[in-house]
């Protein structure tokens, strides 16, 4: 199975869950492909920022149906949020144990197998020992700007709908930044030095590249000038 490269990107850095399209190509279990495409795709969906970063800007929940546009969203870093995140970390782990056992593989499936197992142990690392949303808010204003920034950037759909969803983030900074600070507990000072300066970066790409993508007498411009100024906190 030709995809060591390809699981450890989409694993790892998330990248474009279209890459899972080769895994199911390459001849190997297709329920082990399957799985692979299900898992990154439900892990990009609790990441709204990260999802965008890699160009997966809608999820259909298996479950319901439902059709989430990921890209006018910002991550749930609220208690729920954060423990649903977990969730899907430890659901495919036994999931991947359970429905293909490493010894019911072939050789390459099984170095992919391993590959994913570790990189979901990583993350459960996160949430069980290191947690970093407690210690390091730069973890906070990095997702903002990132959310922010991408879908100026990738011309995937029109400018106006882009635009549209940029501002649904902008909308939902206030309640972000009230889950850091209910999250956060302690910071070391080189963290919260790097936070301030890279917050500054934020606002100016809300008062400067964004609003000036935003034409004046336009729905959007009127959206845009009621919700920034929350967002900016008066600065």
């Amino acid at each position: 199975m030709q995809i060591k490269s390809i699981v450890f990107s989409a694993i790892v850095a998330l990248v474009s869950p279209s890459l899972c399209a080769q895994v199911s190509a390459s001849g190997s279990s297709a329920k082990f492909a399957q799985m692979c495409e299900n898992f990154i795709h439900e892990r990009l969906a609790v990441s709204p920022s990260r999802a965008s970063t890699v160009g997966y800007h809608h999820h259909v929940d298996l479950k319901t149906g439902k059709r989430i546009a990921l890209d006018a969203l910002l991550d749930d870093m609220s208690p729920a949020g954060l423990a649903e995140q977990q969730r899907v970390y430890t659901t495919w782990r036994q999931r991947f144990h359970s429905e293909t056992p490493l010894e019911s593989l072939g050789p390459e499936d099984a170095a992919d197998w391993r590959l994913i197992d570790d990189q979901i142990g990583l993350g459960l690392l996160e949430f069980d020992s290191i947690q970093s949303y407690k210690h390091n808010p730069t973890l906070y204003v990095e997702r903002i700007g990132n959310a922010l920034f991408q879908p100026l950037t990738d011309d995937f759909a029109p400018e106006d709908e882009r635009l549209g969803d940029v501002i649904s983030r902008i909308e939902a900074i206030p309640k972000f930044l009230d889950q850091a600070r209910a999250e956060l507990v302690d910071a070391d000072p080189i963290f919260i030095k790097v936070a301030v300066e890279e917050n500054d970066g934020n606002v100016d790409l809300i008062k400067g590249k964004i609003s000036n993508a935003i034409q004046s007498g336009t729905p959007l411009r009127t959206r845009f000038d009621k919700t920034a100024p929350a967002a900016l906190g008066g600065r």
